[in-house]
């Protein structure tokens, strides 16, 4: 109802949503536009999921596991990617895509898409939503309306050339990571069509250091920085990662994979991004409220194992810790992948860590 009634800016896509939807908040607050936001993820900006705004302008991280996001007539809609996920709700990525058709044929036909080019389904997809009046490409590596070169990417940080239309300016993005410039080209190019000044974006993406649980440094054990995040999909695994290698130092994975029905259907794909890793703790199925299925976290374990032949398997979380110490060194970097309570885990080990004497 909110976003029906307002000037909607939705965000969608299998992946980058809530990083997308919080820097265009941001973005559009920067440039004066005091949107109200509803973000899926805990902004440190926003002191929690939610910006009181007083203007017509909402910006809503939307849904697509439930089909909620097919309710709303967006005034501009930014489409991310489409992978295959969800597989409890959708029979295959076929039917994914079939529902991102119909949540872009309710954007207003005055409206906008920004939407990613480097994503062959969102692409193709885009091509046909031609009622749609503006449509804006984004991309790192394919031909596109916005772009971004002279990219540098830094441990903590990122820096570019944003190539607009008719216009090129430098960004620093305060977070690392080749996916986050991507998801910092579409915010970008949303919040210049709403008018926002090249001075504005530049300033709120330079303060943008991401939303609670992504790339997050949540302190350290035995010395080993530790990080948290909620990627729980392999292609977000494997962005997570690729960013945490920036960091140059030695890398343990603690993953917990989040729903039986993802696993079994993404269990190939799971193998595939995890064999390069040299430490690894894969922990029991997060249901999510699912019952039990045949795919479980030892057959995950099991399966990584041909590739990665010490990987561990946590049954309980509270084996996570003996695990860790017989392989944790000092300058060793822990990562903590799910989108369950694997994060309960890490900070109980940061927090453990912290009132030892």
């Amino acid at each position: 109802l909110l976003v029906n009634r307002m000037r909607g800016v939705t965000i969608a896509g299998t992946h980058g949503k809530t990083t997308t939807a919080a820097l265009t908040a941001l973005l559009f607050e920067a440039g004066g536009l005091d949107p109200l936001a509803l973000v899926g993820g805990d902004v440190p900006a926003f002191h929690g999921y939610f910006r009181d705004g007083h203007s017509a302008w909402i910006v809503v991280e939307s849904d697509e596991s439930d089909g909620s996001f097919e309710l709303l007539d967006s005034s501009m809609s930014l489409l991310l990617n489409i992978d295959a996920d969800h597989m409890d709700f959708y029979s295959d990525v076929n039917a994914i895509s079939a529902a991102c058709a119909r949540y872009l044929a309710r954007v207003r036909p005055d409206g906008v898409l920004v939407y990613n080019a480097d994503d062959a389904r969102t692409a193709a997809l885009a091509r046909t939503a031609d009622h749609i009046a503006t449509r804006i490409s984004c991309a790192l590596d394919a031909p596109a309306d916005v772009t971004a070169h002279s990219i540098d990417l830094q441990p903590w940080s990122s820096s570019f050339t944003v190539a607009l239309p008719c216009e090129s300016f430098p960004v620093t993005l305060g977070m690392p990571g080749r996916h986050n410039i991507s998801n910092a080209l579409h915010a970008i190019a949303a919040a210049r069509h709403a008018g926002v000044e090249p001075d504005a974006l530049q300033r709120a993406c330079a303060a943008f250091h991401g939303v609670r649980r992504r790339m997050e440094r949540i302190g350290h054990y035995r010395g080993a920085l530790v990080i948290d995040d909620y990627a729980h999909h392999p292609r977000e695994i494997a962005a997570t990662i690729a960013a945490a290698r920036q960091l140059g130092r030695p890398l343990i994975v603690v993953f917990q994979p989040h729903r039986y029905t993802r696993t079994a259907a993404l269990l190939d794909e799971f193998v595939t991004v995890l064999a390069p890793l040299e430490r690894l703790i894969i922990t029991e199925v997060f249901s999510a409220s699912e019952p039990p299925g045949a795919v479980t976290g030892a057959t995950l374990c099991d399966a990584v194992r041909r590739f990665v032949p010490g990987a561990c398997f946590a049954p309980e979380l509270g084996a996570i810790a003996p695990a860790l110490d017989a392989m944790v060194q000092p300058d060793d970097v822990l990562l903590f992948l799910g989108a369950g309570t694997i994060s309960r885990a890490a900070h109980a080990l940061v927090a453990a860590q912290e009132q030892t004497p």
